[in-house]
Protein backbone atom coordinates (compact mmCIF):
# COMPACT_ATOMS: atom_id res chain seq x y z
CA UNK A 1 0.00 0.00 0.00
CA UNK A 2 1.73 3.33 -0.77
CA UNK A 3 2.12 5.79 1.87
CA UNK A 4 0.43 9.09 1.09
CA UNK A 5 1.47 11.22 4.38
CA UNK A 6 3.25 13.86 3.13
CA UNK A 7 0.79 16.61 3.80
CA UNK A 8 0.11 14.75 7.60
CA UNK A 9 3.31 14.99 8.47
CA UNK A 10 3.66 18.64 7.71
CA UNK A 11 0.40 19.41 9.88
CA UNK A 12 1.66 17.63 12.54
CA UNK A 13 5.18 19.28 12.07
CA UNK A 14 2.85 22.57 12.67
CA UNK A 15 1.09 21.28 15.42
CA UNK A 16 4.27 20.44 17.64
CA UNK A 17 3.07 21.42 21.24
CA UNK A 18 5.56 22.87 23.95
CA UNK A 19 5.39 21.48 27.82
CA UNK A 20 6.21 23.60 30.41
CA UNK A 21 9.32 24.89 31.45
CA UNK A 22 10.18 24.61 28.04
CA UNK A 23 11.00 21.36 27.52
CA UNK A 24 9.33 19.15 24.82
CA UNK A 25 5.93 17.53 25.61
CA UNK A 26 6.42 13.76 23.66
CA UNK A 27 4.20 13.73 20.32
CA UNK A 28 1.31 10.65 20.17
CA UNK A 29 2.00 11.27 16.40
CA UNK A 30 5.37 11.38 14.51
CA UNK A 31 6.25 14.50 13.05
CA UNK A 32 7.52 13.42 9.57
CA UNK A 33 6.51 10.04 8.42
CA UNK A 34 8.15 7.09 6.90
CA UNK A 35 7.21 6.90 3.24
CA UNK A 36 8.27 4.96 0.44
CA UNK A 37 10.63 7.52 -0.58
CA UNK A 38 12.28 7.26 3.18
CA UNK A 39 15.29 5.37 4.34
CA UNK A 40 15.64 4.50 8.12
CA UNK A 41 18.11 3.44 10.12
CA UNK A 42 18.01 1.68 13.61
CA UNK A 43 20.57 2.43 16.41
CA UNK A 44 20.91 0.49 20.04
CA UNK A 45 21.45 -1.37 23.03
CA UNK A 46 20.09 -5.29 23.16
CA UNK A 47 16.83 -4.00 22.79
CA UNK A 48 17.56 -3.06 19.13
CA UNK A 49 19.05 -6.50 18.77
CA UNK A 50 15.73 -7.35 18.76
CA UNK A 51 13.72 -5.15 17.49
CA UNK A 52 15.83 -5.24 14.16
CA UNK A 53 15.15 -8.09 12.83
CA UNK A 54 11.19 -7.56 13.51
CA UNK A 55 11.54 -3.85 11.83
CA UNK A 56 13.84 -5.08 8.70
CA UNK A 57 11.04 -7.38 8.07
CA UNK A 58 8.33 -4.78 8.22
CA UNK A 59 10.60 -2.39 6.23
CA UNK A 60 11.19 -5.51 3.29
CA UNK A 61 7.54 -5.81 2.90
CA UNK A 62 6.99 -1.63 2.77
CA UNK A 63 10.29 -1.70 0.02
CA UNK A 64 11.74 0.90 2.85
CA UNK A 65 15.34 0.92 2.73
CA UNK A 66 16.89 -0.15 6.77
CA UNK A 67 19.96 -0.73 8.08
CA UNK A 68 20.45 -1.38 11.69
CA UNK A 69 23.43 -1.64 13.97
CA UNK A 70 22.80 -2.93 17.77
CA UNK A 71 24.94 -4.07 20.51
CA UNK A 72 24.09 -5.48 23.99
CA UNK A 73 25.03 -3.11 27.09
CA UNK A 74 25.61 -0.22 25.33
CA UNK A 75 24.71 3.90 26.72
CA UNK A 76 24.34 7.06 24.50
CA UNK A 77 27.98 7.97 26.38
CA UNK A 78 29.51 5.00 24.03
CA UNK A 79 27.71 6.21 20.98
CA UNK A 80 28.51 9.74 21.34
CA UNK A 81 32.33 9.42 22.03
CA UNK A 82 32.51 5.91 19.44
CA UNK A 83 33.52 3.80 22.37
CA UNK A 84 34.62 0.31 21.33
CA UNK A 85 31.33 -1.29 23.16
CA UNK A 86 29.69 -0.35 20.06
CA UNK A 87 31.61 -1.32 16.68
CA UNK A 88 30.92 0.83 13.75
CA UNK A 89 28.70 3.21 15.95
CA UNK A 90 27.22 4.34 13.09
CA UNK A 91 30.10 5.19 10.87
CA UNK A 92 28.28 3.66 8.04
CA UNK A 93 25.12 5.94 8.47
CA UNK A 94 26.79 8.84 6.34
CA UNK A 95 26.77 6.63 3.53
CA UNK A 96 23.89 5.08 3.92
CA UNK A 97 22.17 8.57 4.11
CA UNK A 98 19.17 7.99 6.37
CA UNK A 99 15.84 10.27 6.25
CA UNK A 100 15.31 8.84 9.84
CA UNK A 101 17.19 7.16 12.54
CA UNK A 102 15.84 5.30 15.23
CA UNK A 103 17.73 5.13 18.35
CA UNK A 104 16.67 2.43 21.02
CA UNK A 105 19.17 3.96 24.04
CA UNK A 106 19.00 4.40 27.72
CA UNK A 107 18.29 1.33 29.41
CA UNK A 108 21.34 0.51 30.49
CA UNK A 109 21.58 3.81 32.73
CA UNK A 110 18.53 2.11 34.62
CA UNK A 111 20.91 2.78 37.83
CA UNK A 112 22.12 5.94 37.22
CA UNK A 113 19.75 8.35 39.20
CA UNK A 114 20.79 11.07 37.32
CA UNK A 115 21.65 10.18 33.34
CA UNK A 116 24.13 12.51 31.96
CA UNK A 117 21.91 14.14 29.26
CA UNK A 118 25.06 16.12 27.71
CA UNK A 119 25.55 12.47 25.56
CA UNK A 120 22.19 12.02 24.62
CA UNK A 121 22.37 15.48 23.16
CA UNK A 122 25.35 14.92 21.65
CA UNK A 123 24.50 11.40 20.44
CA UNK A 124 21.11 13.16 18.63
CA UNK A 125 23.28 16.01 17.49
CA UNK A 126 25.23 14.52 15.66
CA UNK A 127 22.38 12.10 13.81
CA UNK A 128 20.71 15.07 13.55
CA UNK A 129 23.96 16.60 11.54
CA UNK A 130 23.26 14.06 8.88
CA UNK A 131 20.33 15.64 7.77
CA UNK A 132 17.99 13.01 9.56
CA UNK A 133 14.78 12.94 11.17
CA UNK A 134 15.66 11.40 15.01
CA UNK A 135 13.04 9.82 16.89
CA UNK A 136 13.88 7.88 20.07
CA UNK A 137 12.40 5.10 21.25
CA UNK A 138 11.50 4.51 24.88
CA UNK A 139 11.98 1.47 26.45
CA UNK A 140 9.09 -0.47 27.14
CA UNK A 141 7.83 -0.96 30.96
CA UNK A 142 10.13 -3.19 32.61
CA UNK A 143 9.49 -5.09 35.95
CA UNK A 144 12.91 -4.30 36.71
CA UNK A 145 13.30 -0.90 36.35
CA UNK A 146 10.40 2.23 35.28
CA UNK A 147 13.73 3.98 33.86
CA UNK A 148 12.28 7.39 35.24
CA UNK A 149 15.34 9.35 34.96
CA UNK A 150 16.12 7.69 31.72
CA UNK A 151 12.71 8.42 30.51
CA UNK A 152 12.91 12.33 31.78
CA UNK A 153 15.82 12.77 29.74
CA UNK A 154 14.32 11.14 26.32
CA UNK A 155 11.34 13.22 26.84
CA UNK A 156 13.39 16.40 26.70
CA UNK A 157 15.57 15.68 23.85
CA UNK A 158 13.26 17.69 21.62
CA UNK A 159 12.59 14.95 18.90
CA UNK A 160 9.97 12.75 18.59
CA UNK A 161 9.42 10.11 21.15
CA UNK A 162 7.67 6.34 20.54
CA UNK A 163 6.49 6.05 23.87
CA UNK A 164 6.49 2.40 24.22
CA UNK A 165 5.28 2.56 27.23
CA UNK A 166 1.40 2.97 25.85
CA UNK A 167 1.79 -0.68 23.79
CA UNK A 168 1.92 -3.97 25.90
CA UNK A 169 4.88 -5.94 25.27
CA UNK A 170 5.58 -8.92 27.23
CA UNK A 171 9.31 -8.87 29.01
CA UNK A 172 10.95 -12.18 30.10
CA UNK A 173 12.15 -13.39 33.22
CA UNK A 174 14.91 -11.40 33.20
CA UNK A 175 12.82 -8.19 33.66
CA UNK A 176 14.13 -6.00 31.55
CA UNK A 177 14.22 -7.83 27.88
CA UNK A 178 10.94 -8.51 25.52
CA UNK A 179 10.05 -12.03 24.64
CA UNK A 180 10.16 -12.80 20.50
CA UNK A 181 6.61 -12.18 21.12
CA UNK A 182 7.11 -8.76 23.00
CA UNK A 183 9.18 -8.00 20.11
CA UNK A 184 6.62 -8.86 17.61
CA UNK A 185 4.02 -6.95 19.19
CA UNK A 186 6.48 -3.88 19.46
CA UNK A 187 7.96 -3.42 16.03
CA UNK A 188 4.57 -3.30 14.07
CA UNK A 189 3.28 -0.72 16.47
CA UNK A 190 6.16 1.42 16.39
CA UNK A 191 6.20 0.56 12.06
CA UNK A 192 2.30 1.90 12.18
CA UNK A 193 3.36 4.58 14.49
CA UNK A 194 5.88 5.66 11.93
CA UNK A 195 4.38 5.38 8.74
CA UNK A 196 1.08 6.85 10.15
CA UNK A 197 -0.92 4.13 9.05
CA UNK A 198 -2.63 4.32 12.62
CA UNK A 199 -4.69 6.97 14.14
CA UNK A 200 -3.56 7.43 17.75
CA UNK A 201 -6.22 8.67 20.00
CA UNK A 202 -6.10 12.27 21.67
CA UNK A 203 -6.37 10.65 25.57
CA UNK A 204 -2.59 9.05 24.49
CA UNK A 205 -1.29 12.41 23.99
CA UNK A 206 -2.62 13.20 26.85
CA UNK A 207 -1.05 10.84 29.07
CA UNK A 208 2.41 11.38 27.20
CA UNK A 209 2.05 15.12 28.17
CA UNK A 210 1.04 13.85 31.97
CA UNK A 211 3.96 11.65 32.21
CA UNK A 212 6.81 14.42 30.96
CA UNK A 213 5.13 16.59 33.90
CA UNK A 214 5.56 14.21 36.37
CA UNK A 215 8.94 13.69 35.56
CA UNK A 216 10.00 16.90 35.41
CA UNK A 217 8.23 17.63 39.03
CA UNK A 218 10.61 14.23 40.12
Amino acid sequence: MPFLFIALGALLLFAAARGPQGGAVPRAVVGLPVSSRSRVALIGDSLAVGLGPQLAALAKVAQVPFQFEAHGGTTPLQWALHGSACGQCGSWLSSFAPTHVLVVLGTNDMNDAKPNASYYAKFRDSLQALGAHVVWVQPPNMPRSPLTAVRLVIDQLGVDVFQTENSSVQISSDGVHPTQTGYGTWAPALWSWLTGAVDIPEHEQAQAETRATQRRAQ
